[in-house]
């Protein structure tokens, strides 16, 4: 029986910047399970979990993300939405031509806006995918162009260098799984209200429409295992969001749903004026507390996710807040993380590391993070890059003096290693019920170190940690690979391999490798760290008690405002809808407190 497919759903611009470096990694990793000596790592993540598998007139294998993805139109910039081989150019010239009135016998004037250009890195990708499958350049040629990819990557990383999602997005689309918002333009409408998306699917046209595209993948999978859906929630894709889960309720039922609302902020940027910013701060609030209390209800598990809003949060990255392209790579990379468990092979082949353990399908997943779906919400954690695990003397010395020193420290998986990723809660927060732990690529003194050690480890540090909760821990060998057009965020310290110069007991020597995704030995620099191990930790936890009554009383004072009320009413939310939200966060608060709900 084939594993479990999963389907992803894309919700809003910063939800697509975030798919297109997810979509990269896994881009990334059909290229490893290619290569002979590092293919088995590779191999042990199963790419038919999220993507339908094809064959092109060559008799090549194929791969197309199974995905429904949402944005405005021009939000694409000079990709089509209609496929490869098929030039929006000429979808404008036959739409102009399809337009023109035939009775009309008086001149025709067409105004057209200059066609926006692909970015430099898809000009050189297109390039060197039509000279490999040619076969027509000799090695010199060949190293030409690569490196021109690599400077072409690299200036993505400019100023101005990413203006669109598609400037980086290495995977090619099913043209049905792009689904552009007729009549709202990206850089011409705000749409920073989360009701403004509420009129999306208001017509029996455009429900049926999205809900047919939705069908056909559906139909694709011989066993669905679930939904994976990323939300720009701040905006209004947050109401569009909850209209789609909503209308997917009655024919996917029974199909668990993991929403990841994902923010470029982890609170509000206080960078315009003042009637501007309490305007906007107002607007943030009401949006928070929406996304919270109608999201979550539509959802199996709903786990908001933001880069820490402290940089010294992740000390070994050096990253750009304001940058949409450097706040979606991080957002992605612990995702990508996050869901490993659901898309690993139930059949995997051995690596020179061993197997991976901890698989578990998303149906069983969300039951274990949310056995009551009142109490859904979940909290993440996470280490970017993980750092390397002690020697077992080590972390026998390092048990040894916590005991001495009457309380427990943080060990190297503890919450005091790892930075908050959920805004409102904080990392290691108190109350914890369950626990999802994943730890990917573990090294060791600058060597890979193979699962069955890794998971000891790892199960040491839990149970020093003296946390009274169900636990499930996932160890996988395959890092999180790199791809060319990721920002350069990492900072002097962070080698080759993702080991981090801190960690390192010895002085670095140049070592052998087997290969790029660090599953062998070396970690010597080559100026691009080409993997980093990652932990990370989902977890249901009381906290959120706290954080729904803190989302009530300050939507409350938002809407009991006439600018609240004004902006409320204008997304279409009136007083009724107003006291099903407030119901909504008083039965979360309570869930969490431990007491019943009305």
């Amino acid at each position: 029986m084939p594993d479990p497919e999963v389907i992803t759903l894309q919700f809003g611009n910063f939800a697509n910047y975030v798919g297109a470096h997810f979509w990269n990694f896994q881009d990334e990793l059909l290229g490893l399970a290619e290569k002979p000596e590092v293919s088995a790592a590779a191999a042990q993540i199963n790419p038919d979990v999220l993507y339908c598998v094809g064959e092109n007139l060559q008799g090549q294998q194929t791969y197309t993300p199974r995905l429904l993805l949402f944005d405005l139109s021009g939000a694409l910039g000079g990709v089509s939405a209609h496929g490869a081989g098929y030039s929006d150019a000429t979808a404008s010239a036959a739409a102009t031509a399809s337009s023109v009135v035939s009775t009309w016998g008086g001149g025709v004037a067409v105004h057209r806006a200059e066609p926006v250009q692909r970015s430099a890195f898809l000009e050189h990708l297109d390039q060197e995918s039509e000279e490999a499958e040619e076969a027509m350049e000799d090695r010199r040629g060949s190293h030409a162009r690569a490196e021109a990819l690599e400077q072409a990557a690299r200036s993505l990383d400019s100023g101005d260098g990413v203006r669109y999602w598609t400037d980086y997005l290495k995977s090619y689309l099913h043209p049905r799984s792009i689904y552009q918002i007729p009549g709202v333009w990206h850089g011409v409408a705000d749409y920073a209200g989360f009701g403004e998306g509420g009129s999306v699917l208001r017509t029996d046209e455009a429900r049926e429409e999205v809900m047919d595209r939705l069908r056909q993948f559906v139909e694709g999978c011989d066993h669905l295992g679930g939904f994976q859906c990323w939300t720009d929630d701040m905006s209004g894709f947050g109401q569009l969001t909850a209209d789609m889960l909503t209308e997917m309720r009655d024919d996917y039922s029974n199909v668990p749903v993991l929403l990841f609302p994902v923010r470029q902020y982890a609170e509000y940027p206080a960078n315009a004026g003042s009637d501007r910013q309490t305007n906007g701060r107002r607007r943030w609030q009401l949006n928070l507390a929406l996304s919270l209390a109608l999201l979550s209800e539509v959802s199996s598990v709903y786990a908001p996710i933001a880069p820490p809003a402290n940089p010294q949060s992740l000390p070994h990255l050096h990253w750009n807040p304001h940058s949409k392209f450097h706040a979606s790579a991080l957002c992605a990379s612990i995702l990508d993380t996050l869901t490993l468990p659901y898309r690993l092979a139930s059949n995997p082949p051995r690596s020179p590391l061993g197997y991976p353990t901890g698989r578990v399908e998303m149906g069983s997943l969300a039951q274990l993070l949310a056995p009551r779906h009142i109490a859904n919400c979940a909290a993440v954690a996470g280490a970017l890059p993980c750092p390397a695990i002690p020697a077992e003397h080590d972390m026998l010395a390092a048990s040894d003096r916590r005991t001495e020193g009457g309380r427990d420290r943080p060990g190297i998986f503890g919450r005091g290693t790892t930075a908050s990723w959920t805004p409102g809660i904080r990392a290691g927060a108190d109350g914890c019920t369950a626990e999802a732990i994943v730890l990917r690529g573990p090294r060791r003194a600058g060597a890979p170190l193979n699962t069955e050690e890794a998971a000891a480890a790892l199960d040491a540090a839990l149970m020093r940690e003296g946390v009274r909760c169900i636990q499930q821990r996932c160890v996988v060998p395959q890092p999180l690979p790199i791809p060319l057009p990721f920002p350069r965020i990492f900072a002097s310290t962070v080698l080759q391999f993702g080991d981090v110069l801190t960690d390192l007991q010895a002085p670095l020597a140049a070592q052998g490798h087997l290969g790029a995704n660090g599953v062998g030995n070396g970690t010597t620099s080559s100026g691009h760290v080409e993997c980093v191990p990652v932990l990370t930790r989902l977890a249901n936890t009381a906290a959120f008690g706290r954080l729904a009554e803190e989302q009530l009383q300050r939507f409350q004072s938002a809407a009991s405002s006439a600018g609240g009320r004004a902006m409320l009413s204008s997304w279409g939310v009136g007083q009724d809808e107003m006291l099903e939200v407030e119901e909504r966060l008083h039965a979360l608060a309570h869930a969490y407190s431990g007491e019943d709900s009305d």
